[in-house]
């Protein structure tokens, strides 16, 4: 018997935080509608 994958997908928003100029700043990637994340999986992205 195979294994099965469930693979989900979230839109993220890339933009800049603390920017004095559109090329400056820190990253910060925004996921849009992630209220199905766990904690866990919360982390597992920010690491």
């Amino acid at each position: 018997m195979a294994d099965t994958v469930t693979l989900k997908t979230f839109s993220v928003v890339h933009t800049s935080v603390f920017a004095a100029a559109p090329e400056g700043g820190n990253p910060c990637p925004v996921v849009l509608d992630a209220d199905a994340l766990t904690n866990g999986q919360m982390q597992a992205i920010a690491a």
